[in-house]
């Protein structure tokens, strides 16, 4: 038990810690040892190479260590919110009214020999309106967000998620939940509705992430003819709160934070996903993802990973800023 407690503790630590830091953090959560027997465990999770040591700073997981810590974790990590979405929502201090802080991002990692071939398709899908936002950061290798670290020879990139209206919403009052996430298909540009959807209470897995790696979307044709399938969020919330809802929503496009498909103070009775549903209203936004699915489905990279850390948004720019 102390074991995974480490782990666990390490896992959703952004800086590495020292072992009087974690044996701190050890009795906090009920576990009651000193700091010698802490650094024994460190001795031997070394040992089998799920932490590196960083001095006096501490220790870090390796990538190793996430994926052991992600399998030990796995039913702890399904449902809405799972723990590591909860983190992100608390940790936020994203400013609706000054533009200012930190909101959720999706990442992906794509060799350096093939970024001349990323960029005129980032710049094509950032003139659509099937991602949340146009806005971008660029990480050299070895740069990282939390666990995701950009390896040599490769370039980090980084766009707002769809995620991030759920930290906004509840920032601001509101309880935004996302339900599910499904395949949307769009023709000559118009939107026509679902074709499939995945709901998220029974995964660990972001929905959009499995329907882009499984190549089910075809987000590069619909930024060149208008016509083809994303993904997109179905987020919903009480419905007596229609009216600051729509407040909200209004103010994030101001911030060049949109993507909305459509929104209802009521969810009709056709489309309600549980008897709960009677009472809530809606909104389905384009997923964020939809920003890097073009370099996935063409190929250049699958290492995509979604609602990934909190960035900065005033690090982020326009494409045409941050695309060199």
């Amino acid at each position: 038990m102390t074991v995974v407690e480490i782990l666990r503790l390490l896992y959703f630590s952004e800086s590495p810690k020292t072992s009087v830091e974690l044996t701190k953090f050890l009795k906090n959560r009920g576990v009651d040892v000193d700091s010698r027997t802490v650094r024994y465990h460190l001795s031997r999770l070394e040992e089998r190479g799920f932490i590196k040591r960083l001095g006096r700073k501490g220790v870090k997981l390796t990538e190793r260590g996430v994926n052991e810590v992600r399998r030990l974790l796995v039913y702890e990590r399904i449902g809405i919110p799972s723990v590591e979405i909860e983190k992100l929502i608390t940790n936020s201090d994203y400013d609706i009214n000054k533009n200012k802080g930190k909101v959720m991002v999706n990442a992906i990692m794509v060799p350096k020999d093939k970024y001349d071939l990323v960029v005129p398709l980032l710049l094509e899908v950032s003139k659509t309106n099937v991602i949340t936002s146009p806005l971008l950061a660029i990480l050299d290798e070895k740069e990282s967000i939390w666990h995701f670290e950009v390896k040599e020879g490769h370039v980090g990139i980084l766009g707002i998620s769809s995620r991030t209206y759920d930290i906004i919403f509840q920032k601001n009052g509101i309880c935004l939940q996302s339900t599910a996430t499904g395949l949307y298909q769009l023709e000559n540009n118009t939107p026509k509705g679902f074709v499939e959807i995945i709901s998220h209470l029974g995964t660990t897995i972001s929905p959009g992430e499995l329907l882009i790696r499984g190549s089910y979307t075809s987000v590069h044709k619909v930024a060149s003819t208008g016509s083809g399938y994303v993904t997109a969020a179905i987020k919903t919330f009480s419905s007596f709160l229609y009216e600051e809802v729509i407040k909200i929503l209004e103010k994030l496009k101001k911030n060049n934070i949109d993507g909305i498909v459509a929104h209802s103070c009521i969810i009709p009775e056709n489309k309600r996903l549980n008897v709960m549903d009677k009472n809530k209203g809606y909104i389905v936004v384009y997923g964020g993802a939809n920003y890097f699915a073009p370099i996935v489905e063409t190929g250049i990279s699958k290492k995509l990973e979604i609602a990934r850390d909190l960035y900065d948004i005033q690090k982020m720019k326009e494409p045409e800023k941050v695309l060199k």
